[in-house]
């Protein structure tokens, strides 16, 4: 995948850099799994390091477009009012945020998706906006539980 032809058309060119995305975000979530012994013994280290808030949420964007059903809308809003760069673990953020909008596509079947980070005091803000179905009240309180996954 590294070396394109030149001649490729632009949304060729596009797919083909989501899957470059998604096959080293995949690769990155094979590791993970082999690392759910030290989360659950409370070993887990974060790997802190610069990371920007926009890159970070043109890369979930531009990964998950290819997965979103025609006719919804998926936009993306960054609003770091001049301040991009936080320090974090990138990998970590983003797994999260894959998670939150992979089901937002998944149940999402007209309308929009919008995803938006910015700053909401001194803290950092990630929102995933959608026309889906939403969780039914008597689901929610089971989001947070080991292993549960909404039906669907």
């Amino acid at each position: 995948l590294n070396a394109m032809p030149d001649d490729l058309p632009e949304t060729a060119k596009t797919l083909v850099a989501g899957m470059q995305l998604c096959s080293g975000f995949m690769s990155s979530i094979m590791n993970n799994l082999l690392d759910v012994r030290k989360m659950e013994e409370g070993k887990m280290t974060l790997n802190m390091s610069p990371i920007s808030l926009k890159q970070l949420v043109h890369n979930v964007h531009k990964m998950l477009l290819p997965s979103v059903r025609p006719g919804v809308k998926f936009e993306k809003h960054c609003n770091t009012k001049g301040k991009d760069w936080v320090l974090g673990d990138a990998h970590r953020i983003q797994q999260v945020m894959t998670n939150v909008v992979t089901n937002a596509i998944k149940y999402t079947v007209r309308g929009s998706i919008t995803i938006t980070v910015g700053w909401e005091d001194d803290k950092v803000k990630f929102e995933c906006i959608d026309t889906g179905p939403g969780i039914p009240k008597n689901e929610q309180e089971k989001l947070f539980q080991r292993f549960v996954q909404r039906g669907g």
